[in-house]
C-alpha cells in the first residue's frame, strides 16, 4: 500500500485472526456478487483505535463494521462530533437493517451519507414509487436525524444528492464496464476529496462519479482510482464531449 501513498502505521493488527479476504463473481455486464469473510476486522475495538491520532484529522469515513466491531459506530460518531470532525458514513447491512430508530442518534454526528438506493429504502422505510418523490422523502427523513448531506448512488442511473437546501442529481458516466467492484467507495472518495477541496455538492458529485466510472473500467477495487488531477481532467473532457 505504501507504493500508492496510503499510510499503513495506523493499522491495528490482529495476533490471533488473519487478514479478511472476498471472493468475487463477477458477470458478462461487470455486475458483482461479493462473497466476505471479515477475518480479524470483526474484533477491530475501541484500544485498536489510535485517538490521539484521530483527533489531528478533518474528515472520518465509516465504512461497514461487523462482529464486535459494530459497536465502534456511536463512539467514532461521538468522537467526530466533540472533535469538530467530519464523519462520512456507509452503513453495513445489519445496521441498515436495524433502521432509523436504532441508528438516529448516530446520524446527529454525520456530515455526509453514502448508500445506495436499495439500502436507503431499508433504512429509512420509504417505499419505492414512480418519480423522484420516495427520494426527496429518504433525504427529508435523514436530513431530520441531523445528516447535513445525503448521497443516494443508483448505479449506471446515476446519483442524487440533496444538503437541505437543494437537490442535485448527476448521471453515471458511460464507460465501457469491466467491473463494478469497488464504485461505491470511488465514488464515495471523489466526493469527499472534492469537498474537501471546497467544491460544491454538485462539483462532487460530477467527481465521485468520475472516479467511479473509472474504477468500473478496470478489474479490482483499486485499480483505476484518479488522482484529483486525473478527475478534474476526467471531467472536463466529459463536458467538452458533451
Amino acid at each position: 500500500m505504501e507504493e500508492i501513498g496510503a499510510r499503513t502505521h495506523l493499522m491495528a493488527y490482529s495476533e490471533v485472526s488473519g487478514t479478511g479476504y472476498s471472493t468475487i463473481i463477477t458477470t458478462f455486464t461487470g455486475e458483482r456478487t461479493i462473497l466476505v469473510h471479515r477475518g480479524a476486522a470483526r474484533e477491530l475495538g475501541e484500544d485498536d483505535i489510535p485517538w490521539d491520532d484521530l483527533a489531528r484529522t478533518e474528515w472520518m469515513y465509516v465504512g461497514a463494521l461487523a462482529g464486535q466491531s459494530w459497536r465502534l459506530y456511536p463512539k467514532l460518531a461521538q468522537f467526530a462530533g466533540e472533535h469538530g470532525i467530519k464523519l462520512a458514513l456507509n452503513l453495513g447491512t445489519s445496521q441498515i437493517d436495524q433502521g432509523l430508530d436504532e441508528y438516529g442518534e448516530l446520524l446527529g454526528s454525520t456530515h455526509i451519507i453514502f448508500q445506495n438506493v436499495e439500502e436507503m429504502r431499508r433504512l429509512t422505510g420509504v417505499e419505492a414509487e414512480r418519480g423522484d418523490r420516495y427520494e426527496r422523502e429518504i433525504c427529508r427523513r435523514l436530513h431530520e436525524r441531523g445528516v447535513e448531506i445525503v448521497v443516494i448512488t443508483d448505479g449506471e442511473r446515476g446519483a442524487m444528492a440533496s444538503d437541505g437546501r437543494a437537490y442535485h442529481t448527476v448521471p453515471a458516466y458511460e464507460v465501457e464496464v469491466e467491473s463494478s467492484v469497488g464504485a461505491g467507495d470511488a465514488f464515495a472518495a471523489g466526493c469527499i476529496s472534492a469537498l474537501w477541496h471546497g467544491r460544491s455538492v454538485p462539483e462532487a458529485l460530477r467527481l465521485g462519479a468520475a472516479n467511479a466510472a473509472s474504477v468500473c473500467t478496470q478489474t479490482g477495487a483499486n485499480a483505476g482510482i484518479l488522482t484529483w488531477e486525473e478527475a478534474l481532467q476526467f471531467v472536463n473532457e466529459q463536458k467538452t464531449r458533451g
